[in-house]
């Protein structure tokens, strides 16, 4: 997450990553990262990581939690979007089964009522909670007491559940609508993930074709996307980007894939045409 990333290196913080496979964080990266370093924490999304929508498995968690309680290394998990969920039942948060207790919990109201609620929660051990109280007291004293009172109060009621519930089913639709049109409209060498949860999911480009450059050229055609490449801690993913299906209407869903895939075929005719030009070049000597 971009985000994240920011606020750790602002603080001097040396990122070290660990690779996404259909099964989440790659359990074997881990552990041989832990055993040639002693890392401050490990950040993750599992139950819909940002941006592939990509949820870790039962057994990929158990090692996760194994190799962190092993080495003592706490694992910040982001569940900013863990509500969102789509199958027969949710991926259990990694703190549902963390018995080392090694795992602070990070949860959010803004993904699931709305963005500009800046309001969240947190679930770890009592001294670490502590710590972080008085951090969050020195930052801004404490967050609006009438924003809490109004999101406590729509809880209290049972309304949350019944919100989630009605976005959960829009956006499941919409994650259904946006999967048959980049199979109807992609070319064969475009790919993607099928989120297991959240909003969004990862498209990757033919080869030769830059999201960043492709970028103004998909918003000369009315589309826009999120490049790739700062989702990645080591400075790849510069064929990938991001499409997200919280903001954009149903109805609409189809038609911005049309205009996105005329302009990958597009910029993969450019770059087939310079090819050919440059493997009919004569040298001149």
């Amino acid at each position: 997450y971009p985000r994240a990333m920011q606020v750790f290196r602002s603080f001097g913080a040396q990122l070290l990553s660990v690779p996404w496979d259909a099964t989440g964080p790659r359990a074997e990266v881990f552990e041989r990262l832990l055993e040639r370093h002693t890392p401050k924490l490990f950040y993750c999304q599992p139950s819909a990581h940002n941006p592939t929508g990509l949820a870790v498995a039962p057994e990929t968690a158990r090692r996760l939690l194994d190799a962190a309680a092993r080495h003592q290394v706490p694992i910040v998990e982001d569940g900013f979007d863990g509500s969102l969920f789509y199958g027969a039942a949710p991926t259990l948060p990694l703190k549902a089964v963390d018995r080392g207790g090694v795992v602070i919990y990070i949860g959010t109201f803004s993904k699931i009522l709305f963005p500009g609620l800046r309001l969240g929660w947190l679930v770890g051990p009592p001294p670490i909670l502590e710590r972080l109280q008085a951090a969050k007291q020195l930052a801004d004293l404490h967050t609006s007491a009438l924003i809490q009172a109004a999101v406590h109060r729509f809880c209290e009621r049972k309304l949350l559940d019944r919100h989630a519930t009605r976005v959960a089913t829009e956006y499941a639709r919409r994650r259904a609508l946006l999967l048959t049109a980049l199979r109807r409209r992609m070319p064969s060498e475009v790919t993607w993930t099928e989120p297991q949860g959240g909003f969004s999911l990862l498209v990757t480009l033919p080869s030769g074709v830059d999201a960043g450059a492709l970028l103004p050229q998909a918003i000369e055609r009315g589309v826009a996307f999120a490049p790739g490449a700062p989702f990645f801690v080591d400075g790849g993913g510069q064929r990938t980007l991001r499409l997200s299906f919280s903001s954009v209407a149903a109805n609409r869903i189809d038609e911005g894939i049309r205009r996105l895939a005329e302009t990958i075929k597009a910029a993969r005719g450019r770059l087939r045409g310079r090819e050919r030009v440059e493997r009919g070049a004569v040298p001149v000597v």
